[in-house]
């Protein structure tokens, strides 16, 4: 018997109609988890594509790094994303041909979603600096040690609101755009 297992599956169907007739891909994702790693096997159409295992060192799926998986099946080219979070806020994004499957996204989109996130949590990173460090025009009713902290508080999360708002707009659109180009059926 196999100690703290869970499997759970994800699966993507798509069908693209084409003058000759229409073609049905179905992926799924099968993951197993264990305490010590977690197991993922990726099946297109019944077939097996690819199996990987990753192991953690203590079983938190929070520092794992994001996952990408790309094959062809059929002449199209796939593309698995796997955005590791806790045990149930794991994102999994498949594009088949450039396009994401559940919201018909490109890669630059996703990437363009990601940026304006990281904006505006900059703003308000920047608005609760700013209120921080405009503690010192009311020094007189809080005691002196404590304007300090809030100030210097508020500092920090003012450079750090300016480096996310820097980042989200400087997002890796061009690093990703024409990776996997849009789909020309005949």
């Amino acid at each position: 018997m196999k100690a703290c297992l869970r499997k759970t599956s994800k699966r993507w169907e798509k069908t693209f109609n084409f003058s000759s007739g229409s073609k049905h891909y179905s992926v799924e994702l099968v993951r197993v988890k264990r305490f010590c790693g977690e197991e993922f096997r990726i099946f297109t159409n019944g077939l097996q594509i690819t199996r990987a295992t990753f192991k953690r060192l203590n079983g938190l799926a929070v520092c794992n790094r994001s996952e990408q998986f790309a094959w062809e099946f059929d002449g199209r080219s796939f593309l698995l994303m796997i955005v590791p979070g806790t045990w149930s806020m794991t994102e999994y994004h498949l594009l088949i041909d450039g396009f994401q499957i559940d919201l018909n996204l490109t890669p630059s989109d996703l990437w363009r979603r990601r940026g304006w996130i990281l904006v505006y949590f900059g703003l308000i990173e920047v608005l609760i600096g700013v209120s921080l460090e405009s503690l010192r025009y009311f020094e007189d009713t809080v005691p002196s040690p404590y304007v300090v902290v809030w100030e210097l508080l508020g500092r920090v999360l003012l450079i750090f609101g300016l480096l996310k708002i820097v980042e989200g707009l400087t997002s890796h659109v061009v690093r990703h755009s024409n990776r996997y180009g849009p789909v020309y059926t005949v």
